[in-house]
């Protein structure tokens, strides 16, 4: 039974959702960072770097394979540091590699309590000469009050326990999907059996049409109890399956996954070209989160 007492929680309808009470606002905000840090891990698999992030004084980093780029994946809260000596520990790691020419920094735009926050730590990069690439959407809902604005069509579910399961999943699905190379997804492949991202706290689901044995659509949740957030990773139908609502059915099994493991909000990050969509269903933007990088 899910363990959490805020079942009829709402959200407001406005920007960063501004009526939402700090204390729900920092719960959430603890569980996304959690899942992000972790996912973190596994992006950098294909983001071509063979080592976890390193902890540096207050940032956690990962240098790529090829040297480049020191790519910052996450800031310590640390109320004595301001934006400039944050941006200073960057350098600092840059300037021991004498071949990286690049720095990356993502981080959140809401307020949150944490130094820098991101209007100011926006100033500082600026100042810095750091031009702002990407921007995407986390976006939330409530899983309890949820339902889909229209029927979704019936559908078969595997949680997947096998690293068979997972390689299907992640070749058979994914690849086709995001339109990745199969050298890529198979370091994403490895990387996952090697870093233990499946089982525990990860839930990986594929999904079939009812009746038929190809699967067609996969999901990754990252379910954080303490917080009661599940964050939902790679959403992804192949082709030929899309438009007959079966990413909503997906959606409607994870709220209800979610549900089951005590979770009380679903999470995720929306480009802006989806952004629309999960708006249209009941999703609110709680957060932007902005891509800024450096280059000599």
């Amino acid at each position: 039974m899910p363990r959490f007492a805020s079942a009829a929680l709402t959200f407001h309808r406005n920007p960063m959702i501004q009526g939402m009470d700090a204390a729900t606002a920092l719960r959430i905000q603890a569980g996304i960072t959690k899942a992000t840090v972790c996912e973190g891990t596994i992006q950098q698999r294909i983001a071509d770097s063979p080592n976890p992030p390193t902890a540096f004084e207050n940032i956690h980093y990962y240098i790529t394979r090829s040297l480049k780029a020191v790519i910052v994946t996450h800031i310590e809260p640390d109320p004595s540091l301001t934006s400039d000596q944050l941006i200073d520990l960057a350098f600092r790691v840059k300037s021991e590699r004498s071949t990286a020419s690049a720095i990356e920094f993502t981080f959140g735009e809401r307020p949150n309590g944490r130094v820098p926050n991101g209007v100011e730590f926006a100033a500082a990069l600026t100042a810095r000469k750091f031009t702002r690439e990407e921007v995407d959407a986390i976006m939330i809902v409530p899983t309890a009050t949820w339902t889909p604005p229209r029927t979704a069509p019936a559908m078969t579910f595997k949680i997947v326990e096998t690293p068979e399961e997972l390689r299907e999943k992640i070749m058979k699905v994914e690849a086709p999907s995001f339109e990745c190379s199969e050298d890529d997804m198979e370091s994403l492949y490895q990387g996952m059996l090697q870093d233990g991202f499946v089982g525990g706290k990860w839930v990986h689901v594929i999904a079939s049409e009812e009746g038929e044995e190809t699967k067609v659509v996969a999901a990754v949740l990252f379910v954080d109890e303490e917080t009661q957030v599940a964050t939902l990773f790679g959403l992804a139908t192949v082709h030929e399956a899309r438009k007959k609502g079966l990413a909503l059915g997906m959606l409607k099994w994870l709220m209800e996954e979610s549900c089951r493991r005590g979770c009380d909000t679903l999470a995720l990050a929306a480009h802006s070209d989806v952004e629309g969509f999960y708006s249209r269903i009941g999703f609110e933007v709680f957060d932007r989160i902005s891509e800024w990088s450096y280059r000599d």
